[in-house]
């Protein structure tokens, strides 16, 4: 079969809510938001596979969803159409996790959820791809601000260095806790240990006491 005549937007397709009317066939199916291909999949029954999706719950969430579908007479092709199509297509759902993002939850009030989501559907996006979009500008903003903010509060003293850093300190392994607490007390290091928290810390020079 040769997948690069195949045009999701001619295939037949039903509205997402009307999942329970899919054809029981072996087939290859398209997740399709207006002219975006958001999933591509397989199965050998086609009906039964979106009786409990596990993508139905993140594209529930989205407005104007239709699923389209290949029939497909010989079940053993699937696979290699499949993989074909997604090279093909690179649908944003089909990416490993990590390529496209990771799961966050969060709390919100049940209106701002309801705009989101219909935003979302306005868009043409998955509800998370907006909030990183609405958010990515700020949090940009408020890192730099953390990070002036640090600067300017950079320690004066060697024990206060310590004190600020003590965690990162430890979690590295190369002092123990006994000897973190005597120097955050105000004990000299050795020269050993000026370069262990030189290395750690990132620093050119350490503050003197």
């Amino acid at each position: 079969m040769n997948t690069s005549t195949i045009d999701p937007l001619t295939l037949p397709s039903l509205p997402l809510l009307d999942r329970r009317s899919l054809p029981c066939c072996p087939a290859i199916y398209f997740v399709l938001a207006g002219e975006r291909v958001l999933y591509i999949g397989r199965s050998a029954n086609l009906a039964q596979r979106w009786v409990a999706h596990h993508r139905w719950s993140q594209l529930a969430s989205l407005e104007s969803v239709r699923v389209a579908w290949l029939e497909c007479s010989d079940a053993s092709l699937l696979t290699e159409i499949e993989v074909a199509l997604i090279e093909q297509f690179n649908p944003e759902l089909n990416k490993k996790r990590g390529e496209s993002g990771v799961p966050l939850r969060l709390l919100v009030s049940e209106d701002f959820k309801s705009r989101l989501k219909a935003q979302a559907g306005r868009m043409g996006k998955t509800m998370g791809e907006v909030v990183e979009s609405i958010a990515s500008e700020p949090l940009q903003k408020l890192e730099l601000e953390s990070i002036q903010k640090s600067q300017r509060e950079q320690p004066t003293s060697l024990k206060e260095l310590i004190r600020q850093h003590y965690f990162d300190l430890m979690n590295s392994g190369k002092l123990g806790h006994q000897r973190l607490k005597e120097l955050s007390f105000g004990q000299k290091p050795s020269p050993k240990e000026r370069q262990i928290l030189t290395e750690v810390l990132g620093l050119d020079e350490l503050p003197e006491d």
